[in-house]
């Protein structure tokens, strides 16, 4: 009887997405972990795709799940950008609205009034009349949208997390296609420790998380970044009985991550099922 990866209890029928529905994982499978461990995942470790939200929604992806339609079309993201008027360049922050099927353009609108020499453009909602007391001033008050060429997207991923990440999604990976788990241990420790500590943890396993899942030279530099969510890439050498496989997410973060099968090696039967595996939101 097949027991959790994780946890090594027995299995309950819980469904797992191995990369989660939150990067547009669709494969699911009720033989890898039980459902107190899916939870825990979810929790602490699948939970770092919030951290690409706004990377998402920015380039117009839109889940299947109404849930994630909701939470799109009501997210803001924070820009900080720069506009021209009569020559001179201001800089801002702005609120962008991100593409949705409801509006397929987006929005972008100021998050403060700007004020130049001679005007103030309005942000939305601004009760600002735009004029102080006693001011001579001839001010312009303008709403108009400005069009930006550039602007900056401050945000942040946990690292850490993304990794665990990338250790889970190889894990379940290997184990729904029948390889032992021995090999898998490594990994499975340090989720498991992860998890335990809620995350918060000390400084010398987050150094052996980074040295466990190293960054990676992109394996197939012709595909675009902004066609796929996760790319699985899994490549596995005869010679040395390894399996490795390249985990990629969108923005450019790529990872590399191995395990040796020597003391069992793979079968060609289960080589056939370890094939790369591509995620993708529908994009407007």
């Amino acid at each position: 009887m097949k027991k959790c990866l994780f946890c090594n209890q027995p299995l309950d029928g819980s469904k797992e997405h191995i990369i989660p529905a939150a990067f547009a994982g669709k494969k699911t499978c009720s033989s890898i972990i039980c459902k107190k461990t899916n939870n825990l995942l979810g929790r602490y470790i699948d939970s770092v795709s919030d951290d690409f939200s706004p990377l998402l929604l920015m380039q117009g992806f839109v889940s299947d799940r109404n849930k994630s339609k909701k939470k799109a079309k009501q997210k803001k993201i924070e820009v900080r950008g720069k506009f021209k008027v009569n020559g001179k360049t201001y800089e801002s922050e702005f609120l962008w609205s991100p593409r949705t099927l409801e509006n397929p353009s987006g929005d972008l609108r100021l998050k403060h009034d700007v004020k130049g020499d001679n005007f103030i453009i309005k942000s939305k909602g601004s009760n600002n009349t735009g004029r102080k007391k006693n001011q001579n001033l001839d001010l312009k008050v303008s709403k108009k949208v400005i069009t930006l060429d550039r602007f900056n997207l401050r945000n942040s991923v946990d690292l850490i997390r993304l990794r665990l990440e990338v250790m889970k999604i190889f894990c379940e990976f290997c184990y729904s296609v029948g390889l032992p788990v021995s090999p898998l241990n490594h990994y499975i420790r340090l989720i498991n420790l992860y998890i335990s500590a809620k995350g918060h943890i000390r400084d010398d396993l987050k150094k052996e998380i980074e040295e466990a899942v190293p960054w990676s030279p992109i394996f197939e530099p012709k595909i675009n970044f902004q066609n796929f969510v996760v790319f699985y890439t899994p490549i596995y050498c005869p010679e040395n009985c390894k399996l490795y496989a390249e985990v990629r997410f969108i923005g450019g973060f790529s990872f590399l991550i191995s395990a040796s099968f020597k003391a069992t090696p793979i079968s060609d039967a289960k080589l056939k099922k370890i094939t790369p595996q591509c995620t993708m939101f529908k994009h407007l």
